[in-house]
């Protein structure tokens, strides 16, 4: 893809970031991060400067911080489509809200198809004549789970893919796909950047750690398997799970008591420690020496990026972007999904190497922090938003050729 300053559009245009819940993690932090950056950056392009509006519900956690940071921010709730079904009235707000904007940003399934909706509602073309939609560009983890909706909206509307990995991209989308670009995360610097990590102090028993909420998707029961393996070997090591009880559905306070019996179960009573999921993340990092992510939920290896920015050693699975990032005995480990057993070993490893592990991290953090800095992501997102604002007439063909051999699968 072309540098965006390269790849000029012929005025200025709007894209519309439209968030679709309560959710205020890091990933949002650094995606409102991203577009302050674009913002500030194309008022000084002679392609055109990029305004941003947000859509968020009304006083919601995502609202407020993107009104503090000045963008133009309108008040509408996107209700649970699995749960609540479709909002007609949510439709008609969120056509409203978008107003003139030639590209919609759309964060979290849900916030997908609603844009879709509204997207589709038609509106009057613009004076350079542009479509009667815009163009959607939606941000992928996980194959499994979202696939059959951008397969959906595609049809209904332009809708480029956006990859947060290359992993997952070769996994899940051929190389040649005319509508994917890859936009990797972003780390906000300030947020993450530490200076050289202590050595583990010997005094103390090692501490493993995972994060997640509490559901099946995130694979605990994984992780405490692991800790038996571990414990048996190595009993003097702790393990420490901070976690959240997520949408809040009753499987998932079955799975919470489940896990209580497993700990009980494993013998593991006074090893194994749960905590609530603290708001900063660097808290929860810096107080332990090893990190572990087993979830196969879309995003995880987002926790671990970060907990590798932090000179954490991590382990991870060949899922998702963790292929990316993680080169195996080098910025971190790799190990099958849901391998109880792979995990303990590389775990008892690092344990066993406490320098060698503690220099593991040192690299971690050194490639986490030249790869996914701000700048590149943000100038990454930027290149997208100008070809999509620029070429909605350019690919109409291949659009159609697109929908043509998926329809045909």
């Amino acid at each position: 893809m072309s540098d965006p300053a390269s790849n000029p559009v012929d005025s200025s245009f709007t894209v519309c970031v439209v968030h679709d819940g309560d959710a205020l993690g890091e990933r949002e932090r650094s995606l409102l991060a991203s577009i302050e950056r674009i913002r500030s950056r194309s008022t000084d392009l002679a392609a055109g400067a990029i305004s941003f509006d947000v859509v968020a519900g009304a006083g919601s956690p995502f609202s407020v911080l993107a009104r503090d940071a000045g963008f133009v921010t309108h008040d509408v709730s996107l209700p649970n489509l699995l749960r609540l079904g479709e909002s007609r009235s949510a439709v008609r707000q969120l056509a409203g809200a978008l107003g003139e904007a030639r590209v919609v940003h759309p964060v979290g399934s849900n916030a997908a198809v609603y844009a879709c909706r509204a997207a589709s509602q038609g509106r009057p073309k613009s004076a350079r004549g542009v479509g009667v939609s815009p163009s959607i560009v939606w941000q992928l983890d996980d194959q499994r789970v979202w696939w059959p909706v951008v397969r959906w909206i595609r049809k209904r509307t332009h809708c480029w893919i956006a990859p947060t990995s290359h992993a997952f991209a070769r996994k899940n989308i051929a190389p040649s796909h005319p509508f994917a670009r890859i936009v990797p995360h972003a780390l906000r610097d300030e947020k993450f950047k530490v200076e050289e990590r202590s050595p583990w102090d010997r005094e103390r028993p090692p501490v493993v750690g995972m994060l997640g909420h509490i559901d099946l998707k995130e694979n605990h029961h994984i992780f405490l398997e692991m800790a038996r393996i571990v414990a048996a070997r190595r009993p003097t090591t702790r393990f420490t799970i901070a976690a959240g009880m997520g949408p809040g559905e009753q499987a998932n306070l079955a799975y919470a008591d489940s896990l209580g019996h497993l700990v009980k179960a494993y013998g593991l009573t006074d090893q194994v420690s749960f905590r609530a999921r603290p708001n900063d993340l660097n808290e929860f990092f810096d107080s332990i020496d090893v990190f572990v992510e087993p979830s196969s939920r879309p995003g995880a290896d987002f926790l671990g990026l970060l907990a590798m920015a932090r000179g954490l050693p991590v382990i991870g699975t060949l899922t998702q972007g963790f292929p990316d990032f993680i080169v195996s005995g080098d910025t971190g480990w790799l190990t099958l999904p849901r391998d109880a057993r792979g995990m303990s070993k590389a775990c008892q490893f690092l344990l066993g190497n406490a320098e060698m592990a503690v220099a593991l991290g040192r690299r971690a953090k050194e490639r986490t922090h030249a790869v996914h800095t701000l700048d590149m992501a943000s100038a990454r997102l930027e290149s997208v938003y100008r070809e999509l604002a620029g070429g909605v007439g350019q690919f109409a063909d291949a659009a159609a050729g697109s929908a043509a051999t998926e329809s045909s699968q």
